[in-house]
């Protein structure tokens, strides 16, 4: 997928199944904690159909580009249904990983319960929130320029300009009823 794709609309399955394949499969080098890929646009940019959807998905560096970490919003248009799912390759056995978004300043949201890291051979580590307020935090501190979204082994920068991480919250607001 290319950076500021635009794809047509998605169901909220099939969001995760691309992001998941987007990211890839774990590999035997996945453990191994690298330095944070920095995204600069949108890989997911839906806004038309039953969906709106924004997210990003790069290559994890030391993965020869088979490896992708990410995380995406999806809300559908009738529901304001709201879902967020991430991708962070996979993390030693023994390290404890938990999703969240830090945002310049210093806030940092957390997600989800923490859970012992997959390894390459259990799995990645691919956290969904769905629970309306949570995904909101999400938004609010994932979509902002310099955020930063990490489960504490593996990290990806949005490095999105200003103005398009504005519309992406607005366009997801709107959907979900809670404004801009």
């Amino acid at each position: 997928m290319t950076a500021g794709m635009r794809i047509p609309a998605l169901l909220p399955a099939a969001l995760a199944l691309g992001l998941a394949l987007a990211c890839g499969a774990p590999r035997d080098a996945g453990a191994q904690q690298v330095k944070a890929p920095e995204a600069r646009s949108f890989a997911i940019r839906v806004e038309e159909g039953t969906h709106v959807a924004f997210g990003v998905a790069e290559p994890l560096p030391g993965s020869d580009g088979g490896l992708r970490i990410g995380f995406a919003v999806s809300c559908e248009q009738a529901s304001g249904k709201l879902e967020a799912l991430m991708s962070f390759g996979s993390a030693p056995l023994d390290k404890r990983v938990q999703a969240a978004a830090g945002v310049p300043g210093g806030r940092v949201e957390r997600f989800g319960p923490v859970v012992r890291g997959g390894g390459p051979a259990a799995g990645f580590h691919d956290p969904r929130v769905t629970g309306r307020e949570d995904v909101l935090r999400f938004i609010d501190a994932a979509f902002a320029p310099d955020a930063l979204v990490s489960n504490g082994h593996n990290s990806i920068w949005n490095r999105v300009g200003a103005q398009e991480n504005r519309e992406a919250r607005a366009a997801l607001g709107r959907c979900a009823g809670a404004g801009e």
